[in-house]
This record gives structure tokens, sequence and C-alpha cells, in this order.
């Protein structure tokens, strides 16, 4: 009878430690969900401020870091149309947060010429990013912008 007793005692206590747990959010089913969205928002932040500056002055392997799918692939895009052009002007204009703080939108605005033309424009670039809580870092899954200029 004391044997029984001993384990109902146990049973209850580890139910009792487990519902705490959980309600204090210490066993989370979502890993995505290890930081705050406030500091998941200033990763994006930096991220895209980084991504920003790589764009503008031509660092196309730091650019790299930046673009994976969810999958996990690495986005390939072609240097042809990125390296007739430089960028002389990079604003965002707008960030919306989506899916709980997990993917945002960021739409900026470029300004560039083409080099052998010297032909001034400006284009919009929508950017699709997405938060990847195991690397804790945002990726943007869009390719660079494409330069072309319809004549």
């Amino acid at each position: 009878m004391k044997n029984a007793v001993g384990k109902l005692a146990f049973y209850f206590l580890i139910s009792i430690v487990g519902i705490t747990l959980k309600s204090c959010g210490l066993t989370s089913t979502n890993i995505d969900s290890r930081i705050s969205s406030p500091a998941r928002v200033n990763l994006l932040e930096d991220a895209v401020k980084s991504y920003a500056q790589s764009l503008k002055w031509g660092y196309f392997e730091e650019i790299q870091q930046h673009q994976r799918t969810k999958d996990g692939q690495k986005i390939n895009f072609s240097l042809q149309s990125i390296s007739r052009h430089r960028i002389i002007s990079y604003r965002n204009l707008s960030k919306l947060l989506e899916q709980g703080g997990m993917s945002a939108r960021v739409v900026a605005e470029v300004e560039f010429y083409e080099i052998d033309t010297g032909l001034l424009s400006k284009k919009f670039f929508v950017q699709e990013w997405w938060y990847d809580g195991v690397r804790d870092r945002w990726y943007i899954n869009s390719s660079l912008p494409s330069l072309e200029v319809p004549h």
C-alpha cells in the first residue's frame, strides 16, 4: 500500500511539473519561436540593411549568404544583368511582418544607371524574407532585382 501511494504521488508530481513547464512556455512545440518577436524584428532590420548595402556596393558573395529558399536551397542568380548597372540609391519603403513574425515582405526602391549608356532609372523591388529559427537569422527568398529597362 505504501508503495502504491508513493507511485501515485510521484506521477502526480510529474504531472504538476509538466503542466507548469508547459504553461511557462519552457517546452515549446515550435522551434522557430525561441526568441521574442522584438528580437526577430531587430534581426530582420539588420538583415535587410546588410542586404541593401551588399547590393548597393556589389558584394555578391555576401548577397548569396542572404538568399536561401525555405527548403535550404541557395538561390542562383546571374551576374550578367547586375554587372552592367550601378546602384546609386537603395531605399526600403515598407516592411510588413506576416505569419506571427516568421516572414516579412519588404518593398524597396532601387535607383541605378546602365554603365554603357548612363541612363538613370528607378525600380521597385519586392523582397520576401523568412525567419530560420534553427540558424536564428533571416533569409531572402527572392532573387536579385532585374535592372533591365525596356527600350
